[in-house]
């Protein structure tokens, strides 16, 4: 059992697994995955069952808004690739591949309202993470997700139409110029600061409310050129 005044950091992952399968289903094939793989295959300290599960992570949030604490906060999951951290920190799990997706509104809103009360029960929290911050190998949150999405997602925010409606007086004679990367739901802003915004926009909504402006789509984007400005 951990000393929960000792609680410094948020460490956000994604399930890869389908954001459209049950959230029960989900929830069962991660303790499967998780009781073989830090239960059955550790000899040493292997992790300990808590609440009635092996899942590493302390929370999951689904797609539709669903959230389910899957560890009690004070026992230690094996869940950011290094000991010291998982003791100083809470796992939280998305349900869903954001290596190939966005997260649902209603996912965003689930796991935006569980930091800030996170944040409120323990003021000591000072990082909101995702995993792959300790463990480069991975790319866990998501590479369509940049390093401070989610510690975004609780900082006040410019919508979408006032970050174009700022755009556009700032550079009123030019046209403003997005770009979609093909295959994928993400439209961006290419700024005056040479980086890419990101618009949390649904697209035919934008084509709605925008129908002049140019859309290019595109191969990819380096994903450190990203700045993810909105979330709302």
């Amino acid at each position: 059992m951990r000393n929960l005044k000792q609680i410094d950091t948020i460490v956000v992952h994604h399930s890869v697994t389908p954001a459209s399968l049950d959230f029960n289903k989900t929830i069962a094939s991660i303790n499967n995955t998780h009781k073989r793989r830090f239960v059955n295959e550790i000899k040493d300290n292997p992790q300990k069952e808590s609440m009635g599960l092996n899942i590493a992570y302390h929370f999951i949030v689904g797609a539709k808004g669903e959230k389910k604490n899957t560890r009690d906060l004070h026992d230690v999951g094996y869940h950011a690739s290094s000991y010291r951290v998982n003791m100083n920190s809470i796992g939280i799990c998305m349900v869903g591949d954001y290596d190939h997706g966005y997260p649902s509104l209603q996912l965003r809103d689930a796991l935006k309202n569980l930091m800030l009360d996170l944040k409120r029960i323990y003021p000591t929290i000072k990082y909101i993470v995702p995993h792959r911050k300790f463990n480069p190998s991975k790319s866990c949150y998501g590479t369509m997700l940049d390093d401070d999405w989610a510690a975004n997602l609780i900082k006040p925010k410019q919508s979408s139409t006032l970050l174009i409606s700022n755009f556009k007086s700032s550079m009123a004679d030019i046209q403003p110029v997005f770009y979609k990367i093909i295959g994928r739901p993400a439209l961006y802003l290419f700024g005056e600061d040479k980086k890419y915004h990101h618009l949390d926009m649904n697209f035919d909504n934008f084509k709605i409310l925008f129908p002049s402006y140019i859309v290019r789509e595109i191969e990819e984007v380096e994903p450190k050129g990203f700045k993810i400005l909105t979330g709302d």
